[in-house]
């Protein structure tokens, strides 16, 4: 009953939550379209292993091209 008191009223944020409640739906139904595309489609599936092993590929690459190396300090305690 809440989503439809919105467009009766002409309040500007009922309309902008009306419109926030939309999206986020639409969002959500737009975002499930490939996980259901992988579980159900052989095609779809092979597609998304090819592309994430190539994604897993060059992030590992990223990952080992930033790290920096460590070398061990030693400091002497000089006795006076």
């Amino acid at each position: 009953m809440y989503i439809i008191i919105p467009l009766a009223k002409g309040d500007p944020l009922h309309l902008q939550l009306y419109v926030a409640i939309t999206g986020i739906i639409l969002t959500i139904g737009a975002a499930s379209n490939a996980p259901i595309l992988f579980i159900n489609s052989n095609e779809y599936n092979k597609a998304y292993k090819k592309k994430f092993k190539i994604l897993n590929k060059s992030i590992k690459k990223i990952i080992q091209r930033n790290q920096q190396r460590t070398t061990p300090v030693v400091s002497l305690q000089r006795s006076i």
